[in-house]
C-alpha cells in the first residue's frame, strides 16, 4: 500500500525513523525534508488547539528502537546495528538465517564503534507448551490447528512473493520440498515441559546466545490450552531453560 516494497525499502525504513526522530528532537512547525517523505506542518499548525503539534516522548533522548527483521542476512540489522537500536528476530526463520542477524548486527555495531551486546538481540519463536505430548503435537504441530493455520497463511503470502528461502535449510533446498507439513514441524517448538526446555536450549545453540526468547502470540482457538502453555512457560520452562544456561556457561 505504502509502495515500500522495492529495493530501497531498508534506505525507506531507516529515512522513516530518522524522521520521527527529527520530530521528536524539534519544535513544530516541522519541515523535515528526505529523499521519500517530506513532513511539515507550516500550513496546518495552530498551537492553541495542539494541531500541527506532535507528542514528545518522556523517556530521553528517546524510547529504545528495536528493529523487526525477517530476511536472511538482512542489510537492516546491520544498519540498526550501526545506529545503535537493538533488533528482534522474526519466528519464521530457520536458525542459521536468526545466526546471520547476529553476524550483521556485530558488523553493524564494530562499524559504530559499538559494543554488540546479547541483550540487544531478541528472537521471537512460535512455542507451545502443554501437560502431555499427544496435546501440544494436536494443537501445535497439526496444519489444522492454530499455528498451522498461521504459517499456512504465512507460506502463502511468503512464497507467494518470491521469498521461499525464509523456510528452508540450506540455499539449494528444493522449493517443492517446503511443505506445509515440513514449515510446521521445523519452526513451531512444541511438547511437554521437558521436551520445550530441550528445544530452545538447543535452538539457542544453534542460532545464538541472544539475550531475550520471545513468545509469538497465536490464535488462541482453545483459550484453556492456550493459557496454560503461557503459564507453563513463565513458571517451569524459562527458569530450567535459564537454568541450563547458567551451567552451561560456567
Amino acid at each position: 500500500m505504502f509502495g515500500n516494497l522495492g529495493p530501497e525499502r531498508t534506505a525507506m525504513f531507516v529515512e522513516a525513523i530518522d524522521h520521527i526522530l527529527a520530530i521528536w528532537a524539534s519544535d513544530a512547525p516541522y519541515n523535515i525534508k528526505g529523499k521519500y517523505w517530506q513532513i511539515s506542518t507550516e500550513r496546518t499548525l495552530d498551537r492553541a488547539i495542539g494541531q500541527g503539534v506532535m507528542l514528545k516522548p518522556d523517556q530521553r533522548p528517546h524510547p529504545p528502537i528495536v528493529v523487526a527483521a525477517m530476511s536472511p542476512n538482512s542489510a537492516s540489522v546491520r544498519r540498526a546495528g550501526e545506529r545503535g537500536w537493538s533488533v528482534i528476530s522474526a519466528n519464521f526463520l530457520q536458525p542459521q538465517w536468526v545466526a546471520s542477524h547476529w553476524q550483521q548486527f556485530c558488523g553493524g555495531r564494530r562499524a559504530a564503534g559499538l559494543p554488540a551486546r546479547s541483550h540487544d538481540w531478541r528472537v521471537a519463536k512460535s512455542v507451545f507448551v502443554a501437560d502431555d505430548e499427544a496435546t501440544a503435537q494436536s494443537y501445535a504441530k497439526s496444519t489444522t490447528g492454530p499455528y498451522g493455520f498461521y504459517y499456512g497463511n504465512l507460506m502463502r503470502k511468503l512464497i507467494g512473493n518470491g521469498r521461499p528461502d525464509r523456510f528452508k535449510t540450506t540455499p539449494d533446498m528444493r522449493d517443492e520440498d517446503i511443505t506445509h507439513e515440513f514449515v510446521i514441524d521445523s519452526l513451531v517448538i512444541a511438547g511437554t515441559v521437558d521436551s520445550v526446555v530441550e528445544q530452545i536450549v538447543r535452538f539457542r545453540e544453534r542460532a545464538g546466545a541472544f539475550g531475550t526468547l520471545v513468545y509469538a502470540g497465536h490464535d488462541w482457538v482453545d483459550p484453556r490450552l492456550a493459557r496454560r502453555s503461557m503459564e507453563l512457560m513463565v513458571t517451569t520452562v524459562m527458569p530450567q531453560v535459564n537454568k541450563a544456561l547458567g551451567e552451561q556457561s560456567d
